[in-house]
């Protein structure tokens, strides 16, 4: 007794007689005449290689008296799933890295967890469909989900349907839905810069409303008055930023050269003798007027 080969578990054969949200379109001749005539940017795009249906599976059910529901079928682009990754790590990458091909080990983690991600369709804006041989997908695809289209339901509906070559499991259609209603339902509004104002009165903007709601210091001397009032706290304002005022912020040179005074006043010499003041003060002088010193402390 011989049994049928199991497909993938994100999909099922497309045996319903009406499109279902997450059914899988290849490229037919006719589909493709459709593209070049109402988007022909995807009919010119070969990486386009199949479409993924959007559109909720109650408004494609077909009546005979109405037809489908949906007066327009919303598909999105499907494309190799490497690209996808090739995009996020182009986000990780200096433009030495693009040009020599490679990328520093410390962000592969970062890409790792994309990656992750994209497989177990928890990655955003995108759909991953694994390759199939037995439902015509050859290679690992991606739906890139922002990128939709629509066609008119009642020109178009039984030519996206011949075309339909693989159906989703009823989990991984919620799933897909989840993920479309998530991104369809935010609000699309203009941004600041540039459609209303240029980038510099913009930052202006950002600056005047963020000094507005605070008085904003040193963290090291804020450190530093909490310090100077741990046995007795302010109970003013007035009397908090007077503390504030007075409290001693060193700069990173300081700091560096109160480090290295007590680490040389730690130091013994031969027969245990430590360093004295005078001679503290003489590596410090010779430390200060080093140019290498210099120039690592200040840059």
């Amino acid at each position: 007794m011989s049994t049928s080969p199991s497909i993938h578990f994100t999909y099922r054969q497309p045996t319903d007689p009406h499109l279902q949200q997450g059914d899988l379109l290849r490229r037919t001749p006719e589909l493709e005449k459709v593209l070049q005539e109402v988007h022909p940017h995807y009919a010119r795009t070969p990486s386009y290689c199949n479409f993924l249906v959007l559109t909720q599976s109650c408004d494609l059910v077909r009546r005979e008296s109405t037809g489908a529901k949906a007066k327009y079928l919303t598909l999105c682009g499907v494309r190799p799933a490497q690209l996808a990754i090739e995009r996020e790590l182009d986000a990780h990458q200096t433009p030495f890295e693009r040009l020599a091909g490679v990328c520093g080990l410390k962000k592969k983690n970062a890409i790792r967890d994309f990656v992750t991600k994209l497989l177990n369709n928890n990655a955003t804006n995108y759909f991953y469909l694994h390759e199939e041989p037995l439902l015509d997908i050859h290679e690992p695809l991606c739906a890139f989900l922002p990128l939709s289209i629509a066609l008119r339901t009642h020109q178009w509906y039984s030519t996206c349907l011949a075309a339909r070559t693989a159906s989703l499991k009823e989990v991984f259609q919620a799933k897909l839905g989840w993920l479309v209603g998530n991104l369809y339902s935010r609000v699309g509004t203009p941004d600041w810069v540039p459609e209303v104002e240029p980038e510099r009165i913009f930052k202006e903007r950002l600056a005047t409303m963020v000094d507005s709601i605070c008085t904003w210091r040193d963290e090291r001397q804020i450190e530093a008055a909490v310090k100077a009032s741990a046995s007795q706290m302010p109970s003013t304002r007035a009397d908090a930023l007077r503390v504030l005022d007075a409290a001693e912020v060193k700069s990173r040179r300081k700091r560096i050269e109160d480090a290295i005074e007590a680490s040389l006043a730690d130091v013994e010499l031969l027969g245990d003798r430590a360093l004295g003041d005078r001679d503290i003060r003489r590596v410090m002088a010779a430390i200060r007027s080093d140019p290498h010193y210099k120039s690592a402390v200040e840059g």
